[in-house]
């Protein structure tokens, strides 16, 4: 993370253990700060620099709830992920504090751990090849914004380099989200501050952190824009692209399967089962056939008796659908009348459950 002169790398790591005996359902959130030799001259000896920011960062991100530490809990009593925020300060060029906790909120709205699966009381992590990593629950994003006073806090600055810092009559260090609520304060220095000047600096605060969570919105969505890019699944697992596949290959054989991944084995029994089921309507000594659409010559021919008795075992007979005989030239002859069913007479259209449809013309009696 770069904020004008100061540079911070922040770090995430998660890890299962026992949660604490006040918070059994709550998991835990650790900072720690370090800076690099190289971040400045004397920068070795800045040991109480690092213990003010390790402070102020656990009231601005842990205490403030911005972690919901609840959906941290895997197994009440048992099992938490403990988080370990490490913050690295590459180069001291003033305002410390912010760069830090800018890096720092970062980190935890990029940072993703691993699936868990609970079974029968036993805990496994699953590898990210098999289950996408999952991002923590940031409920808000707090930012620190500093400001440095000078004669007797008539005049301040804010974002103040490591001179101005020095020169300062006193420190004013305020922690606030994009919703306006205060998260810290943190005044440092021989200094007193009257009420209007804290609420000026806290409507500046407000300002301030509106437009560093909106960068940071938009650098983190363009992060996951190129990563999608380059990986049209990002984080979707190898088994989950092969169970997809399957169950789109299910979907195909047999038009309603959805379900787990399934082998090469019950993909073959499924298409020998849909075969058995067509089977049933490809009689093979059916005589009657009829051709919809182009039209052609009538093959409806006598049954035999053997033929008549299976056809009534595949269609029964309804009081809608009477039994229908071929017709012969003495029937003809003998009743003179015979319809004929036009295109526009058929009903395309039925109903469910009317027992109407597409009927084939042929000779009523």
């Amino acid at each position: 993370m770069l904020l004008a002169r100061e540079r911070a790398l922040a770090t995430v790591r998660a890890e299962l253990g026992t949660p604490r005996p006040s918070r059994p359902n709550e998991g835990t959130l650790q900072v720690a700060v370090d800076v690099t030799p190289t971040a400045a001259p004397g920068a070795d000896r800045s040991n109480d620099l690092t213990v003010g920011l390790e402070r102020l960062l656990e009231r601005c991100l842990r205490e403030s709830r911005c972690v919901d530490q609840e959906s941290l809990c895997v197994v009440a009593d048992e099992k938490v992920w403990q988080l370990r925020l490490h913050v690295e300060l590459l180069d001291l060029g003033g305002n410390a504090c912010d760069a830090a906790a800018l890096a720092a909120l970062a980190a935890l709205c990029h940072f993703r751990r691993p699936h868990v699966s609970v079974t029968g009381g036993e805990v496994r992590l699953c590898p990210a090849d098999e289950a996408e990593p999952v991002p923590l629950a940031v409920l808000h994003k707090p930012v620190l914004v500093t400001f440095a006073f000078f004669g007797d806090g008539q005049h301040f600055v804010a974002d103040p380099t490591e001179i101005e810092e020095r020169a300062s009559e006193g420190l004013l260090t305020v922690g606030m989200n994009s919703y306006r609520e205060i998260c810290t304060l943190h005044l440092t220095g021989k200094l007193l501050l009257s009420k209007q000047q804290v609420l000026e600096c806290t409507e500046l605060a407000a300002a301030r952190a509106r437009s560093l969570t909106s960068q940071l919105r938009r650098a983190l969505t363009a992060d996951e824009a190129e990563r999608t890019a380059l990986h049209p699944f990002p984080g979707l697992a190898r088994v989950e692209l092969e169970r997809m596949a399957t169950a789109a290959a299910s979907v195909r054989l047999s038009g309603a399967v959805r379900g787990p991944a399934l082998t090469a084995e019950q993909i073959s029994e499924m298409e020998k089962e849909v075969d058995e089921k067509l089977s049933v309507f490809r009689h093979k000594d059916m005589a009657a056939a009829a051709e919809i659409g182009q039209g052609g010559a009538s093959q409806w021919g006598p049954p035999s008796e053997d033929e008549e008795g299976d056809q009534d075992e595949m269609w029964p007979r309804t009081a809608e659908t009477p039994a229908k005989t071929a017709p012969t030239a003495s029937d003809s002859d003998s009743e003179g009348e015979q319809t004929v069913l036009h295109p526009e007479d058929l009903e395309p259209h039925a109903e469910p459950g009317t027992g109407k449809g597409l009927r084939c013309p042929m000779p009523v009696r």
